[in-house]
Formats: structure tokens, C-alpha cells, sequence
């Protein structure tokens, strides 16, 4: 483990040493020093992060949706996926939903090569390639 290169133990000393049990400089004021030198909160990432993977969760959610609108239908009151055939709506086999899921993932990776092989050097790519490498990691973890 290294410092940070803002630190000075001199200071560290100084401010240590002035802290009283009874008032003063208390855990605040020292976490509060520390952000202004340049320490962030693990806490603070992981919220970050968590909102990060909450936004390519909605997104394949949204992809999910168009690719299936008219073909599979979830009930929640019952926990249904429902098939939409010829004659109607029918329960979905098993693992229906799951393949669709993987379908989409696999368009999202598709179409990050597609653009990577157009434009390598496009913001889009990096972020599409970032969705797909999410993407197909959770969808590891999705049951048939």
C-alpha cells in the first residue's frame, strides 16, 4: 500500500495531535480535510459504481423491450412469460426469456465489432464495448 502523494506527515502530526476528546477537530473534520486533499470515500465508489451498472441494467432492459415488444409478454402478478403465436398468447417454454435475453446480448456484442471495425477510433465504441463486456458477464449468470 502507498500514500497519497499529497501527503505530508508533518501535518498529519499537527492535526493528529490537536484533536481533543471533548470538542474540536472530530472524525468529520478529518474526513472532510481528507477530501479536500484528494482522498475519496470507498463508500462513495461504490455507490458510483452500483449507479454505473444500474444504468447498463436499465439500458439492456430498454434493448430487451424493443427486441421483444409482441413477442413476450411478463405477467407479475402471476410470474408468467407469455409467447405470442399465431393463435395468441401462450405460456413461453421454459428458458424462453433467458435465450431472448442472451439474443440481445449477443446483438450488443455484434454491434460493438461491427462499429469497432467502422469507426476504431468513435467515443461510441468504448462505450458500446463496455456494455457488451458487461453485458456478457451477466448474462453468464442467467439460468436457462
Amino acid at each position: 500500500m502507498h500514500t497519497a502523494t499529497k501527503y505530508d506527515a508533518a501535518e498529519f502530526g499537527k492535526l493528529w495531535s490537536s484533536i481533543k476528546p471533548n470538542g474540536g477537530i472530530g472524525p468529520g473534520t478529518l474526513f472532510h480535510h481528507a477530501e479536500l486533499a484528494g482522498w475519496v470515500d470507498p463508500r462513495k465508489q461504490v455507490a458510483a459504481s452500483k449507479a454505473s451498472q444500474d444504468a447498463k441494467d436499465i439500458l439492456n432492459g430498454r434493448l430487451f423491450a424493443e427486441a421483444n415488444r409482441g413477442r413476450l409478454l411478463f405477467i407479475y402478478e402471476t410470474n408468467d412469460v407469455l409467447f405470442f403465436t399465431p393463435e395468441g398468447w401462450i405460456r413461453a417454454p421454459d428458458g424462453e426469456a433467458v435465450n431472448a435475453a442472451k439474443d440481445v446480448v449477443a446483438g450488443i456484442t455484434s454491434e460493438a465489432a461491427e462499429l469497432l471495425k467502422k469507426e476504431p477510433d468513435s467515443s461510441k465504441v468504448n462505450g458500446l464495448l463496455k456494455q457488451a463486456q458487461y453485458s456478457s458477464t451477466t448474462s453468464a449468470h442467467l439460468r436457462r
